[in-house]
C-alpha cells in the first residue's frame, strides 16, 4: 500500500470507530479459481527433462458471497465472466439472504470498487 492508501485507511476507521451499524454490514466479494493447471517446480537434469502437455486455458470457476457479523450468505459459484448484468441478479439473490436475517431491511453491503459493481 502506498501512504495515500494508508491515510485513507485510517481516516476511514477514525469515521467509523463509533458506528453502531457493524454488526448489520455485509462484506461481499468475489473469487476465481483454476480447477487445474498450477505450476509444478521440481530441479530435473538438462538431459533428461520430463514435460507433460498443458491445457492452454484451464477452466475456472468464479464464487461471490458475502459474510457479516453473523455469518456468511450463501456462495454462488459461476463460469462465465462476470459483467453488471450478472452482478446485479447475483447481488439480488445475496440481498434476499441479507433480507431473511434482518427482516426490517436495516443493513448495508460494502464491496470493492470494481467497474462492474457500479
Amino acid at each position: 500500500m502506498n501512504e495515500e492508501q494508508i491515510r485513507k485507511r485510517i481516516a476511514f476507521a477514525q469515521n467509523h470507530i463509533v458506528d453502531r451499524m457493524w454488526r448489520r454490514t455485509f462484506f461481499l466479494d468475489e473469487a476465481s479459481f483454476q480447477v487445474s493447471g498450477f505450476k509444478k517446480f521440481c530441479y530435473q537434469q538438462p538431459n533428461k527433462r520430463i514435460t507433460k502437455p498443458q491445457v492452454k486455458h484451464p477452466p475456472k470457476i468464479h464464487i461471490i458471497g458475502m459474510i457479516s457479523y453473523f455469518g456468511p450468505t450463501r456462495l454462488i459459484v459461476f463460469q462465465h465472466n462476470l459483467d453488471g448484468l450478472s452482478f446485479a441478479g447475483y447481488l439480488e439473490i445475496l440481498a434476499k439472504d441479507a433480507y431473511n436475517l434482518f427482516h426490517d431491511g436495516n443493513f448495508r453491503i460494502y464491496y470493492d470498487r470494481d467497474p462492474k459493481h457500479t
